[in-house]
């Protein structure tokens, strides 16, 4: 693909500026990116750690509240009592009980024994002062339920971790569980368990209070993040299950969790960030930092669970939006930049290089036109000069109008020489037109104009001939040959040549041949004898030129008197034989063999054929100009189509046929002209007329060209 002089102007301009923009934006993306993502990871970690200490504090500050419990003494007297009260179910009736547990009803009597009792009433007055505590139970040491603010899950605790390990705690002590989800409660909570000892400073347990806690009023209390600071704040364990999410304190009791890529980046000792897929697959700004349940209290804790971590998280695409937009915007500035730049010096490029490269372009165009060294046609001389005239009115200061300059000096240089050129040309076309065209006459003049008389007049043979023929040129000279020579009152001589080529060198060796035959014909009536010597004289003749020329050529003696035809072919093809009374057509001799062209070997011999002459005989001699004529789809019109059109006319005049085989040749090839000479030559035997005198028969034909 060919780029024109604007277009690569263009692209250059371009490029000037769409290289240096790009590779801005390009720096700007890799460092930016780089401190954006290094800036927005700073500010996650901060964030996480903004939310851990704030959620250290509150659960400080509400675990400092609940070991107030511990200083509540009339529990264990309370537990004293209900168990003293109530009767002493044994190890079957337990595992009974706790199996029916879940099917019975909130006011049946064995649930409202532990729900409808002083105990119990207590429990929820202190759950009213305590907003968040969802659930407070009491069991005894044995693990039977003695009081609850509501039904729990199970009557029997004593199958569960917080009631066996409390049981066993020291006094002033209590088990703490990380953040769970409680089933009973049906909610995310922190559970507090409490062992109860008599206080008769023997400190036997008597059981075990549990405290559950809602997660979502203990983590409401945590400040908002920032109003432009989009981002999800979620509360994960150490393998990355996601357990609450403080957004919206929306609940995942589901084992959702974050990929392990991300969740091995959680370090307990540490804060952090770091950019890696999430839930969704996509790549997220996450910034962490962990906490404890555990602080400096009054009673010695202990803490069931993993480590937990506060994670912020964010799309990296909306993080790196700002960059994003800035490359968009830095982009679009520098793309309507690099326009108007662009429209600018391409305004300038048009006006100073382009046009009037162009013009000079169109001006070279015009005079190429003019000395005829283009395909196209040329232009009128005002034209040419009005082009030259603009070419004049370059005014850039550089050198391109230097070269308009020189270029107008030499296109007037040029055509003046072109003019005189032309004339010259017109003087020498003329006068080889003019020698061309004596040249054809000449060679129209070496034709037959009339024909012989034979049998001459006043001979009394019982058969006479006539003669016609016809010849086309392919240029204005030709190399075929015909004539027709009398050798005596009974017998003519029938020849017909064809040069090698066409044109101004083959119409020179005919006018040799003519004056070899006429020289040669009465001397010698054999016509193989004939060819044999016409051959040696040919030679002799362009020996001196040393130019190699060859001629085809047939030779037709006939005799009247002796009614005989003898034929010799010096490589020429054979004459065509018609009878009009038996409507037979032939070759006179079939094949050829050793028998070369005239010129081709110095001492050839030819062969002579022989056949009898009789009434209605009609011979047909031609060149190859007819036979190898060819039309568009390289076909050639043949010696089939030749003897099928010398049997169709065989029966008209010789006029006829001839001209009617030659528009069969026209019509074959599809076109007006031939690309080869064309010559045929008919002879016909009729009955001698009775008559005495007969008027000559003559009958000559010039094809138009």
């Amino acid at each position: 693909m060919k780029w024109s002089l604007r277009t690569k102007i263009i692209a250059i301009i371009v490029m000037a500026g769409v290289l240096p923009l790009a590779l801005s934006l390009l720096a700007l993306g890799f460092f930016g990116y780089r401190h954006l993502i290094s800036t927005e990871g700073a500010t996650y970690e901060r964030e996480a750690t903004h939310v851990s200490l704030t959620l250290q504090r509150i659960l400080e500050r509400d675990i400092q509240n609940l070991s107030s419990l511990i200083l509540l003494g009339e529990i264990p007297a309370w537990v004293e009592q209900i168990q003293s009260k109530s009767p002493s179910l044994t190890s079957a009736e337990i595992a009974d009980l706790d199996a029916r547990w879940p099917t019975l009803a909130a006011d049946s009597p064995e649930v409202t024994r532990a729900t409808q009792n002083p105990l119990a009433d207590k429990l929820r007055m202190l759950q009213k002062t305590h907003p968040l505590f969802v659930e407070v139970i009491v069991a005894d040491s044995t693990g039977q339920l003695i009081a609850a603010t509501g039904k729990p899950s199970d009557y029997d605790q004593s199958d569960e971790s917080w009631w066996k390990i409390t049981r066993e705690l020291p006094a002033n002590s209590a088990w703490l569980e990380g953040l769970t989800f409680d089933e009973s409660a049906q909610t995310f909570s922190l559970d507090l368990a409490l062992p109860l000892r008599r206080a008769d400073g023997a400190g036997n347990s008597v059981g075990v209070m549990k405290v559950v806690m809602d997660a979502s009023a203990l983590f409401a209390s945590l400040p908002a993040l920032s109003p432009d600071f989009e981002a999800e704040v979620k509360i994960v364990n150490r393998e990355g299950r996601i357990l609450l999410e403080l957004a919206n304190h929306r609940f995942i009791p589901d084992e959702a969790a974050i990929p392990q890529l991300a969740a091995v980046h959680l370090n307990p000792k540490r804060s952090g960030w770091f950019l890696a897929p999430l839930l969704d697959g996509d790549r997220q700004m996450v910034g962490f930092a962990p906490f404890s349940l555990l602080g400096s209290y009054p009673i010695n804790q202990r803490i069931n669970g993993d480590s937990l971590y506060v994670v912020i998280s964010n799309q990296a695409s909306a993080v790196l939006a700002p960059l994003r937009n800035q490359i968009l915007g830095d982009a679009l500035a520098g793309v309507l930049l690099i326009v108007i730049c662009s429209g600018v010096g391409l305004y300038l490029a048009q006006r100073n290089v382009i046009r009037p490269l162009m013009t000079l372009r169109k001006a070279t165009g015009a005079l190429a036109a003019t000395t005829g060294d283009s395909n196209q046609p040329p232009l009128a001389p005002e034209a040419v000069r009005e082009i030259l005239s603009a070419v004049t009115q370059i005014r850039t200061g550089d050198e391109i109008e230097a070269l308009a300059g020189d270029f107008t000096e030499m296109a007037e240089q040029l055509i003046r020489h072109q003019h005189g050129l032309e004339e010259e040309i017109t003087a020498k076309t003329n006068e080889l037109r003019n020698d061309l065209e004596m040249a054809r006459e000449l060679q129209l003049a070496f034709l037959p104009h009339e024909y012989p008389e034979i049998p001459s007049r006043g001979e009394t043979d019982s058969l006479t001939l006539n003669f016609h023929h016809l010849y086309q040129a392919a240029m204005s000279v030709s190399g075929d040959f015909c004539d027709v020579i009398k050798l005596n009152d009974h017998r003519v001589g029938v020849f017909i040549a064809d040069v090698m080529g066409h044109g101004t060198r083959s119409a020179l060796v005919t006018a040799v041949l003519r004056t070899l035959l006429h020289g040669l014909a009465k001397e010698v009536s054999d016509p193989a004898w004939f060819l044999t010597e016409l051959n040696q004289r040919f030679r002799a003749a362009m020996e001196p030129t040393d130019q190699f020329i060859f001629v085809t050529a047939c030779y037709l003696v006939i005799d009247t008197q002796e009614r005989t035809v003898w034929c010799a072919s010096a490589g020429h093809p054979s004459p065509l034989c018609s009878n009009r009374i038996s409507g037979t057509t032939d070759l006179f001799f079939d094949s050829l063999k050793h028998n070369p062209a005239l010129g081709l070997l110095a001492n050839a011999a030819y062969t002579p054929f022989t056949r009898r002459l009789r009434k209605g005989d009609v011979f047909l001699m031609f060149t190859d100009g007819v036979t190898e004529a060819m039309n568009d789809q390289d076909d050639q019109y043949g010696l089939t189509r030749l003897i099928h059109g010398m049997r169709t006319f065989q029966n008209q005049s010789l006029s006829v046929l001839t001209h009617e085989i030659f528009n069969s040749v026209q019509e074959f090839t599809g076109h007006p002209t031939l690309t080869d000479d064309l010559c045929l030559v008919a002879i016909e035997a009729t009955a001698n007329p009775t008559t005495a005198s007969p008027a000559p028969l003559y009958s000559i034909s010039l094809a138009a060209k």
